[in-house]
């Protein structure tokens, strides 16, 4: 029964279609016998109608951004960019952001260069945390365990949902994570000298180990680096769009020879 109702529904279903009040009347002056199940039918049908509408007119309000098997960059209304990882999602509601407010919902991995908008903070909503932020450079990891943040540039706030009195704040080059269910995130060392150069491209060290680099280098381009001189220190900033790009860069600088596989 459930199951023809939906699909009459589903085929016949117009806006204004069904007058609750006439149906009403109609079961009201029937058979006593028959006004329990022409009542459940009734509401049945309303509650499926209803549930219809909702469905098909509710989420116009949200963008959605799926995911992609590709890193996918996106503007939002109010300038702000983000840079989706593959398999990472965005949402947003259409009328209120830029508006209202400036929160996007999102699961996976995202890069975001926020704009300064100092009377409407950005906010990043994840199933368990709040990031909040004016305008800067970070990046936010969400997975069912936990959710991290490594902030690039400017300063970004991060707490659990339900104890918004317990977050921390993050500079320039900070790493904090919040486990599922936490009150509290926890400041630590970010696992990569540069956490967001898969967005941004941006590579940065200090004295840092070539077998350090490398390592760095091969989880950004998902490839292996190798070099026999793995005694070299590199210092210094550069920009590299590839990983041949980089490979010849350090080479240039520390006069080595670096195997790409």
């Amino acid at each position: 029964m459930k199951d023809d109702i939906l699909e009459f529904v589903a085929r016949y279903f117009r806006p204004g279609a069904l007058d609750m009040r006439r149906a009403w009347r109609h079961i009201s002056t029937g058979r006593r016998s028959m006004w329990p199940s022409m009542y459940a039918v009734a509401f049945a049908l309303a509650a499926i109608v209803t549930g219809v509408f909702l469905f098909t007119h509710g989420n116009t309000e949200w963008t959605d951004i799926p995911s992609s098997a590709t890193s996918q960059t996106v503007v939002l209304p109010d300038g702000s960019l983000c840079i989706l990882a593959p398999g990472s999602t965005l949402s947003f509601h259409k009328k209120h952001f830029a508006h209202n407010d400036r929160d996007v919902h999102m699961k996976g991995k995202v890069f975001f260069e926020v704009e300064c908008n100092a009377k409407l903070p950005f906010r990043i909503l994840t199933s368990d945390a709040v990031v909040s932020v004016l305008g800067t450079c970070f990046q936010v990891l969400h997975s069912t365990d936990s959710t991290c943040v490594d902030v690039v540039s400017g300063s970004v706030s991060l707490a659990a949902s339900a104890y918004p009195e317990s977050g921390v704040i993050l500079g320039a080059g900070m790493h904090a994570s919040l486990a599922a269910g936490a009150s509290s995130p926890h400041i630590s060392k970010s696992g990569s000298s540069n956490p967001a150069a898969w967005a941004n491209h941006l590579f940065s060290y200090n004295g840092t180990p070539l077998a350090a680099v490398l390592q760095d280098l091969s989880e950004c381009f998902g490839c292996t680096l190798s070099c026999d001189e793995t005694d070299r220190n590199l210092t210094g900033s550069f920009r590299a769009e590839s990983v041949s790009e980089a490979v010849s860069i350090i080479e240039e600088t520390i006069n080595v020879k670096i195997t790409i596989q």
